[in-house]
């Protein structure tokens, strides 16, 4: 729960204090606010609903993004929809795979917990066009009163509410065709090209041993693959055109409506959300064998006014989420599958309809996707809010109180149908007789179902704020806040946080700002004894507005230049379960004698550390705002100082004599600093033309100030000091051109270098590589992430697209999606393996070849580190409204058509080759999708 502040004023001055503060025309061209609706909006105001924190009057760091911005993008998780558009926010995806995106973020180089309508809740997936905004809560101050909660900031998610008014009803329907970005960095070898390959990797391992093995690829063989006369014999399979399509469907069809009067107001969504997966299907299955998402979700938010000084509300929440695999969940399976297995391992089918495979492949990949039935996981949720908030104007002018209670429960349940199926190895005999050998066995269906999760949350909260102005000059504001919060998850004891936290807003004629915050609060996974349970973490913030002085009142085309800055103490709760106490578990079985059975042991788990605390951050930031020539520019810029103390962490001193895992102490020191600007440019002319433009930068930077981490005998090898998760490795300086150079040369401990291999810096001197010549690599300079967004309209068309992207981005190039013939050479190889060392070829780009993992070649080093920074074409779209005669004609209040584009275009370093900068290691690839809609309103 957060402080909202707004100014007194009247209905006119609010409305053009809305138009100024940005609500109107910020990051989106939205539609005009209604006379009508100023009466809700005065009212919402007043209850912190729609404005949180406005920058006029506020001195926190934040930013925000409204529904028109996040209701354009084709997207599950409104956690997707952020990219690029909020300074500081970085967008990260493990996977493109419909309903198991991984999506998450980070914040200023943390991760920041999701508050969703001033409740901290686990929950992305939502309904876009029922969220009002998203705003972002950066320093001490914005988040003083999460207390332990709130050291890696927050995305604060409010959603929409009814206004007072005529009801309006939205229908807004999507259909797109998708088509899966590369997420290789090349294509496959043909199975010649693998054959002459292999051979030749091969010969390079074998040409110093005394019995080199026979060649795998005979002349004939290599011939048979070049040509194509035997697919069955000698197969030739693009796995991927053999099991993706090459697009596929996405839908969105969403319902809203609002409206209400001065006692009732009430906001209504359904949603429903269908996208189809890649995987190639068959006629003869029954069932769905595709990687399929469907969600279905309705919305319903109500805000009563009882009596004159008492009202109240209930929001509910329904969801349910369903996504499909083929086989038990065999997708990734599938997916590591093409990776890792060559084109001429197996053919698909053999001649006579069975699926093709042998001993060493007994999966065949597309028998894996159509014939190992299927499995369906389906998540419930729900979830309700109530409020009852009572005026105590009669007690006390500006008095109110306030009370509050949610309850959230949530199942994910797993539905099997999955059963086993056999390949077939074709052998033909010199009379032509034919034989086939069978690998594995062929299963009649396995049903089975589990509950894999089952959450539940409860909720409860009081409130008391105060909030007056006094002689037209002073504005006081007071919030004292006490909650509960109860997580039960599955078999778990719960997870309960309780305490208070407080804020206190000052302005003197707008000018001259204070705010205070704190927050005193912990969970029971804590010690109860002692003092590490609960914290006290204060806040501070001041600013000045400096256009409000008289000095500055004639500064030409200045509207708003205000300074502010925070400080504050906050914390963060990352304490393993109950990790204060010493648990005992089941150690292994012990016989006696020559008795059948066993006895169970006890054994002792992790030492438990009674002193555990919660991690702290000290935040420091400073920034400027300013708003200029009629408040059509804008600029904020922020720096930002946040030194994290007492994470989490095993002493890197500590031996292993004891037999068991040391206790987390709260010793680790990061500090975190960067830079934010965020320039906005909007106007209006009076033939009806309007525009907008936003960009947004963020440098950031990273530290360890103190791990205990072991001895390092070398200064480059030490940790600290280095950014969290840096990147140690060898440093490369090309290729030995002979054996004679890879023989006098310090190589590799436990390695004989020859031709061809990598040759790395011997940091130390002793004439041997090892893990003591290892040190940072990649870039160390601050990261770079920026958005562009920008817009235009014109009787009644509108365009507006977004750019996203990075820069100082480095990514390290490995595994079976990179190297040549890794899992003991039975390995895939790429095309750009034909760009390999030889002889003939000295100038190569890749290291001689080898089979399966090399010791030398195949790790960490700067030879494969490549660029990983980009630009990229987000989302563009194209819309176009009907005159309002021509809808109102159809009994319409406005009708709009729009054609978009997502993942259009993207520019990336050429040593990324086909790969998309994103996911480039063989995962389920992103998606293209051109979309085509339209938006009706009654």
């Amino acid at each position: 729960m957060y402080l909202f502040i707004f100014p007194c004023v009247g209905k006119t001055e609010l409305l053009q204090q809305i138009e100024d503060s940005g609500k109107v025309f910020r990051n989106e061209l939205t539609d005009p606010i209604a006379p009508a609706a100023v009466d809700s909006i005065a009212a919402g105001v007043a209850k912190g609903v729609y404005f949180s924190q406005e920058k006029p009057i506020s001195v926190s760091a934040q930013d925000a993004v409204y529904t028109k911005a996040l209701e354009k993008m084709p997207v599950a998780s409104f956690l997707s929809a952020l990219d690029g558009r909020l300074a500081g926010l970085v967008v990260h995806r493990s996977s493109g795979q419909p309903g198991n995106e991984g999506v998450s973020v980070t914040l200023r180089g943390r991760v920041p917990i999701i508050v969703i309508d001033g409740i901290v809740r686990n929950l992305t997936v939502m309904d876009l066009e029922g969220i009002e905004s998203v705003t972002v809560l950066k320093d001490a101050i914005a988040v003083a009163m999460l207390g332990v909660r709130g050291a890696n900031g927050a995305v604060l998610v409010t959603t929409r509410k009814g206004h007072e008014g005529h009801q309006e009803i939205t229908f807004n329907a999507q259909t797109s065709l998708q088509q899966p970005l590369s997420s290789l960095l090349s294509d496959p070898l043909r199975a010649y090209d693998y054959g002459v390959l292999y051979n030749e990797a091969q010969y390079n391992d074998d040409r110093f041993l005394l019995n080199p093995r026979n060649i795998a690829y005979t002349p004939e063989a290599l011939d048979a693959y070049r040509t194509g006369a035997d697919p069955s014999a000698f197969p030739d399979v693009n796995w991927r055109d053999e099991l993706l399509r090459k697009r596929s469907r996405f839908d969105r069809y969403t319902f809203t409506a609002s409206g209400g009067n001065e006692w009732a107001r009430y906001f209504v969504s359904a949603e429903h959300f269908n996208q189809q997966g890649l995987f190639k299907t068959h006629d003869w299955n029954q069932y769905d064998t595709d990687t399929d998402y469907k969600s279905y979700s309705v919305r319903s938010n109500v805000d009563l006014r009882i009596t004159s000084r008492l009202e109240g509300g209930i929001s509910l929440l329904g969801r349910l989420l369903r996504t499909n695999n083929p086989g038990n969940n065999l997708t990734a399976n599938i997916f590591s599958g093409i990776l890792t297995t060559p084109n001429n391992a197996y053919p698909v089918f053999n001649p006579d309809g069975s699926f093709g495979g042998n001993r060493q492949y007994p999966n065949n990949l597309l028998a894996q996707s159509i014939h190992s039935g299927y499995s369906v996981n389906t998540k419930r949720d729900i979830m309700t809010d109530f409020y009852l908030k009572r005026n105590l104007d009669d007690v006390l002018p500006g008095l109110w109180i306030k009370a509050r209670a949610s309850f959230t429960s949530h199942v994910s349940e797993n539905i099997v149908r999955n059963k086993s199926f056999a390949v077939f190895q074709r052998s033909v005999a010199p009379s032509g007789a034919e034989s086939y050998t069978q690998f594995g066995t062929i299963g009649t269906q396995a049903n089975s179902n589990n509950v894999d999760a089952q959450n539940r949350m409860d909720y409860q909260e009081f409130s008391v704020g105060y909030k007056r102005t006094f002689s037209r000059k002073h504005g006081l504001s007071l919030l004292a806040l006490a909650n509960r919060d109860n997580i039960v998850s599955g078999s778990n004891l719960p997870l309960t946080y309780k305490g208070i936290s407080g804020h206190f807003a000052y302005d003197y004629d707008e000018k001259y700002l204070l705010e205070v915050g704190f927050g005193y609060n912990g969970s029971n996974w804590f010690p109860e004894k002692g003092d590490t349970r609960y914290a006290f973490l204060p806040s501070i913030g001041a600013g000045w507005v400096l256009s409000k002085e008289r000095f500055a009142r004639n500064l030409k085309g200045v509207d708003e230049l205000k300074l502010r800055a925070s400080y504050g103490l906050t914390g963060w709760d990352a304490a393993a379960y109950f990790a204060y106490v010493t648990r005992y578990g089941l150690g292994p079985n012990v016989n006696f004698g020559t008795a059948a059975g066993s006895l169970n042991t006890i054994r002792e788990m992790a030492i438990g550390n009674p002193s555990i605390g919660y991690e702290k951050a000290a935040k420091l930031n400073i920034g400027i705002d300013t708003r200029l020539f009629s408040n059509q520019l804008s600029v904020s810029l922020d720096y930002y100082q946040d030194r994290h103390s007492g994470i989490l962490m095993e002493k890197g001193l500590n031996t292993t004599i004891l037999g068991q895992a040391y206790p987390l102490e709260n010793i680790g020191k990061y500090d975190f600093s960067g830079g934010e600007a965020v320039v906005s440019w909007q106007k209006s002319f009076a033939n009806s033309l309007s525009f907008f433009l936003t960009s947004n930068i963020a440098m950031q930077d990273s530290r360890v100030r103190y791990i205990a981490e072991v001895y390092q005998p070398h200064p480059w090898m030490e940790r600290t000091g280095q950014r969290p998760g840096q990147l140690f490795g060898y440093t490369a300086e090309g290729l030995f051109l002979t054996d004679a150079e890879a023989m006098e040369s310090p190589v590799m401990e436990g390695y004989s270098a020859q031709a061809g291999d990598i040759r790395y810096k011997d940091l130390n001197g002793d004439q041997v590589i090892n893990q003591l010549d290892q040190s940072p690599i990649g870039l160390q300079r601050p990261a770079i992430h920026y958005g562009l967004t920008a817009g235009i309209e014109f009787h009644g068309i509108d365009f507006s697209f977004l750019v996203q992207g990075a820069g100082n981005r480095q990514l390290l190039l490995s595994g079976n999606s990179f190297y040549e013939f890794q899992n003991a050479g039975t390995g895939q190889a790429y095309t750009h393996h034909l760009d390999r060392w030889t002889p003939e070829h000295p100038e190569a780009s890749y290291p001689r070849l080898s089979l399966g993992h090399n010791i030398n070649n195949h790790v960490a080093s700067t030879y494969w580190l490549k660029s990983g920074s980009y630009l990229r074409l987000r989302h563009a779209e194209l819309g176009y409204s009907l005159p309002a005669a021509v809808s109102r004609s159809v009994k319409l209040e406005s009708i709009r058509f729009f054609l978009s584009a997502t993942n259009i275009l993207t520019f990336k370093s050429k040593e990324l080759g086909n790969a998309d900068p994103e996911l480039f290691s063989g995962q389920y690839p992103l998606q293209q999708l051109i979309t085509l809609g339209a938006k009706i309103k009654l």
